[in-house]
């Protein structure tokens, strides 16, 4: 016991020394013979430091693994933490937390969202949409905000929302009409906006104006070839290996 209590304070100094390189971290994090031996609040410690180093950027997907552990002890306390990092003022301590939403809190249930206050139901809306990324683990909570009691929550969903619906058309639709809603003039707003995007496509897919083989042909041509180049080149580098892993 007592020497486990010192190699905890090793850990403990390594990870908040200014002198510990990023891949020392992480691998202090994915090592079986230490990530067992860091308890909840050095993990706390150990992300206010990196953040405030602006670390949590390189090193997260490490971070996000370790978690694992603690979601087996206690998952309403990595949930609760996850929140507080998604709507946190730190950009680094979003980055986490969006990552953690993604792969580990997502399975995690009974997760009401619709008790915090409109202040930071906002902030959390505008946070797990802020990166444009995993619609299959962002947009069902996001739009279960339209259910929220607050018309400003509801405003600014709809709002975020539009752009994220333009780069995930077919996934936001179908997520969205996977839910039920409370009806409000936001809803339908969203709602009428969804239909019009249809139409915007369709519009848009019919303009010859916004082909860039019409718009750009020398460029769409370079494009074109530099593309078949590549893929030729991986083609034979595959059969390359191929042929040396039969001679072999």
């Amino acid at each position: 016991h007592c020497v486990e209590e010192i190699i905890k304070c090793d850990i403990k100094i390594a990870l908040l020394d200014s002198n510990t390189t990023d891949t020392e971290i992480a691998s202090i994090f994915s090592s079986v013979w230490t990530k067992y031996l860091i308890d909840f609040a050095l993990f706390k410690q150990c992300v206010d430091y990196l953040a405030k180093e602006k670390r949590i950027i390189n090193i997260y997907k490490s971070l996000v693994s370790y978690t694992q552990i603690l979601v087996a002890e206690n998952p309403d306390k990595i949930k609760q933490y996850t929140i507080d990092l998604i709507i946190s003022d730190d950009a680094q301590k979003r980055i986490l937390g969006r990552n953690l939403w993604d792969n580990v809190v997502v399975n995690i249930c009974d997760i009401d969202l619709l008790s915090l206050s409109a202040e930071n139901q906002i902030r959390f809306v505008v946070s797990i949409l802020q990166d444009f990324l995993s619609p299959q683990t962002r947009l069902p909570i996001a739009f279960s905000f339209f259910n929220s009691s607050f018309q400003e929550v509801r405003t600014t969903l709809k709002t975020v929302c539009t752009m994220y619906v333009m780069n995930y058309y077919g996934t936001s639709k179908k997520i969205f009409y996977n839910q039920t809603y409370t009806p409000s003039e936001e809803l339908q707003q969203f709602e009428t906006f969804l239909k019009e995007v249809v139409v915007w496509f369709d519009v848009h897919r019919n303009c010859k104006e916004f082909d860039a083989n019409y718009l750009y042909p020398n460029i769409y041509e370079i494009a074109r070839r530099t593309i078949s180049q590549q893929m030729q080149e991986q083609v034979k580098s595959v059969e390359k290996d191929r042929s040396l892993f039969v001679l072999d």
